[in-house]
């Protein structure tokens, strides 16, 4: 992505713990920092801290899915049972807080006891900028496509990150399950 931007692509690597990123970053600690855009996008924004974004695909990168949910490969039919009932509650809470972004945004101020939803302003900001990624274009949740992951597999591979032969190996339908979902 630097190099395709005009840079030279040369930069030493540091790993600050996973949730420190942003605060280092905010400490002049980096130059560069992979963020969640609908979150610390928003952060900075409110502090009026004009950030130069980097979006994957402006940079024909494809993206796959965030945030994901895992479970064990292996479950008993009772835990799938209940897996599926989580899963129809959150769509349907989905599927409210794509209509009325910030009613839920307010919903989760009211309810979730954490400091980051002590701030109405910055949950307004941030929902209203992931608001349209709730739904699929279909108006369905969670759905994930193998074709997704086959064309980040084969940018990997152009762009030599992973060989013809570990290419091979990786079948994208194994990769995930739409198994338990019921849109």
């Amino acid at each position: 992505m630097i190099q395709k931007d005009g840079g030279e692509g040369a930069f030493e690597m540091e790993n600050p713990p996973r949730l420190s990123v942003w605060g280092a970053f905010e400490q002049s600690k980096g130059d560069v920092c992979w963020v969640f855009v609908p979150w610390e996008g928003q952060v900075a924004r409110k502090k009026g801290i004009n950030l130069n974004v980097f979006k994957l695909e402006d940079y024909e990168v494809p993206y796959g899915y965030s945030s994901l949910m895992y479970a064990q490969k292996h479950l008993s039919e009772e835990k799938k049972e209940l897996i599926r009932t989580f899963l129809t509650i959150a769509a349907e809470g989905y599927k409210i807080a794509a209509a009325e972004p910030l009613m839920a945004g307010r919903f989760l101020c009211r309810h979730v006891d954490h400091p980051n939803f002590n701030d109405d302003e910055l949950i307004d900001l941030a929902i209203k900028n992931i608001a349209l990624a709730f739904l699929n274009a279909d108006d369905h949740w969670g759905l994930m496509s193998h074709q997704k992951f086959d064309a980040f597999l084969n940018w990997m591979h152009e762009n030599r990150h992973i060989s013809g032969e570990e290419k091979k190996k990786i079948e994208s339908q194994k990769l995930f399950t739409n198994e338990y979902l019921i849109n």
